[in-house]
Formats: structure tokens, sequence, C-alpha cells
């Protein structure tokens, strides 16, 4: 099992889009793979297909000191061949709090993760937008902490406490943290090259997929829909593909 943490302490930048698209074409390419959505929001509980009642069993009951639920009880299965999502829904917000008070609130998703009978291959984990308890918590479990940075300016403020973080959360095992550049527009030329400079800079992996600015991508999401099934011959969604491929050979490759 590889544990794959998508991350930001911006909102905006296309972290859920990718989370998704990332967990949803591995499935397709045969790997069990099981989307862990920690954010409140449940944006990418939608996009995957889940439509979870506020009330319903979600990720946030499993992670709780003696929570009310083990995490294998709320796992929607099969929302696509190989894909399983466990569901977030606006409650956990609350929860989240409530992990502060836990001594091994850092633990959360590896025990929870432990208690599935069978291991999925991948599981894929999207985040909320800041450092809180359930970031903390997947930064943790994560083989491979993917954080995307966007083509705009000033996008990569906020990448070193990122990894500042990253790397106290860790706390001694040997994952890795890659970033992941995306709305990627080929025609603002000035910002490319500033971009690319800043990048270059990062003392961290930079994936060499590039996901570009589209406006199908956009319209995918307001349908709480996957660009697969929205616009499936859309070049960007080959690039999804590619992305997918290239952090799966990382996460493969990363012995913590």
């Amino acid at each position: 099992m590889r544990v794959i943490t998508f991350a930001t302490i911006k909102g905006g930048v296309g972290k859920t889009v990718l989370a998704t698209h990332v967990a949803a074409a591995l499935a397709a390419k045969g790997v069990r793979t099981l989307l862990v959505d920690l954010d409140p929001q449940g944006h990418g509980t939608l996009l995957a297909g889940v439509d979870a009642e506020p009330t319903a069993p979600c990720v946030g009951d499993a992670l709780q000191q003696g929570g009310a639920e083990r995490l294998p009880s709320v796992i929607v299965r099969d929302v696509r061949p190989c894909l399983s999502v466990a569901p977030a829904v606006l409650r956990m917000a609350v929860q989240e709090r409530q992990l502060y008070a836990w001594a091994l609130r850092l633990r959360a998703l590896v025990r929870a993760l432990e208690t599935l009978p069978e291991a999925p291959e991948a599981v894929i984990c999207d985040t909320p937008p800041h450092i809180g308890a359930y970031t903390e918590a997947a930064l943790h479990a994560a083989d491979l902490t993917i954080a995307p940075v966007p083509a705009l300016a000033g996008s990569l403020q906020g990448f070193g406490d990122l990894r500042a973080a990253w790397t106290e959360m860790q706390d001694g095992r040997k994952g890795e943290l890659a970033a992941v550049v995306n709305l990627w527009d080929g025609r603002t030329g000035a910002t490319n090259r500033a971009m690319e400079e800043a990048i270059g800079q990062l003392s961290a992996r930079v994936l060499s997929t590039k996901i570009p600015r589209a406006e199908a991508i956009n319209q995918a999401a307001l349908s709480h829909a996957l660009l697969f099934d929205h616009a499936a011959t859309h070049p960007a969604a080959g690039m999804f593909y590619e992305l997918a491929a290239e952090v799966w050979a990382i996460a493969k490759a990363v012995r913590p």
C-alpha cells in the first residue's frame, strides 16, 4: 500500500481536482485505489461520484479517538471499477478540532488504514487547504506528498511553510515531497519564465507533467464530474493519466 497525500496551504490551486483525477486514473489502469477525502467541504467526494448525506458515516467518524465508526464501514466501494471512496461531510470541521485533544492524533489515519481487511494498492488523500489536524495526519501517513503549484504570480508563497510542516509531520519517516505545476497556460510567456525560474530554486522534486488551464476542467468540476466523464477526449484528460503514471512510479519507489 502506498499513501499519496495532496496538500497545500493555499485554496483555489486545483488540489482536489488533481487528487480525484489521479485517483480515478490509477483505478482506470487497474490499481486498487481508495480516495480518502479529508476536506470537510467534500468536493473530492462529489467529484468522485458520491453524494454523501450530511449525517452519513464519513472518514471523520473513523479518525476520532474511540470513533463511532471504523474505516471499513464508512467506505463507499466501487464507485468506479477499482475505486472506492472514504467520503467527507461538513461536520468533519468540528471533528477536526476535537482531534487536537488526542495525543495520538498524528497516527489517526495510519491507525484507521490498519483496520482495512484488505489494503488497497494506492491511498489518495485530499486534504483541507490549511495545516490542521487532518492535513497533519495525512502528511504523517504519506509515502509521497504532492504540493500543487499553480502557474500564477505568488504561487510559491507558502510552499516553504508546507515543506516545514511536512518535514515535522513525517517524524523520521523517509517519504518524499514533490511539486506539480497546474493551471499552466502556454500563452503567458513572461509568467511562465518567471514561474520556471522560481520552480528551479525549489529544494524539492518537480514533476515533469504539467496540467494546463482548461475551461473543460472547470466545466466538469461545476457539474460535479471528472473530466474523464465530461470530456474524455480532451487533451487534458491524457495529461491527467500521464500525471497519475508519474506519481505512481515515484510512490512505488519510496521506501520509508
